[in-house]
C-alpha cells in the first residue's frame, strides 16, 4: 500500500508492509499532543500475539494515569473512584494505586460486582445503583487505608 492511498468505504483490514509504518509511529499533525505511546504502531509476529495488541494500550493508559496522579497531586488525592471496574484498565490501574497511600473504590454494574470484589484489588467495590452509598463506603474504607 502506497502513502496516501485510500482505502475503500467497505475495507475493515488494512494491512501495510512492516517497511511501511513510520518509525517512531505516528505524525499526523492532529496527533502531535498525544503521548507518544498513542501514536506507535504494534505489529505482530505470529498467530496468538493479537492479545499483545489488545492489551499493551490498556496497560499503558493505567500507567500513565497512576504517573498522573503521582505527579500532580500525590498529597491531594485521597480517594480515587474508578467506574467500569471490571475493564482491564480500570483494575490494572487500582493494582498500581494500590502501592500508593490512596483509597480505590470501583463502580461497576450489579452482573458483574461478585467477579470485581473476587479480585480485591478496590477498597471498595459498588454498583452503578448503588452509588448512593459512594460517601459511606469512602468513610468505610478510610479507615482501612490509614
Amino acid at each position: 500500500m502506497s502513502s496516501g492511498a485510500e482505502v475503500a468505504p467497505g475495507d475493515r483490514q488494512l494491512q501495510p508492509e512492516r517497511e511501511q509504518l513510520p518509525r517512531g509511529g505516528a505524525r499526523a499533525p492532529h496527533r502531535a499532543e498525544l503521548a507518544r505511546a498513542y501514536n506507535q504502531y504494534l505489529t505482530v509476529e505470529g498467530e496468538g500475539d493479537e492479545t499483545a495488541l489488545v492489551m499493551r494500550p490498556l496497560f499503558v493508559t493505567s500507567v500513565l494515569l497512576d504517573l498522573l496522579l503521582g505527579e500532580e497531586a500525590p498529597d491531594r488525592v485521597q480517594t480515587v473512584v474508578l467506574t467500569s471496574a471490571s475493564s482491564k484498565t480500570a483494575y490494572r490501574l487500582a493494582h498500581l494505586l494500590s502501592e500508593r497511600p490512596v483509597q480505590t473504590i470501583g463502580l461497576t454494574s450489579a452482573g458483574r460486582l461478585a467477579w470485581v470484589q473476587s479480585l480485591e484489588l478496590y477498597d471498595a467495590v459498588l454498583a452503578y445503583d448503588g452509588l448512593h452509598d459512594l460517601r459511606a463506603a469512602r468513610r468505610r474504607t478510610r479507615r482501612l487505608c490509614r
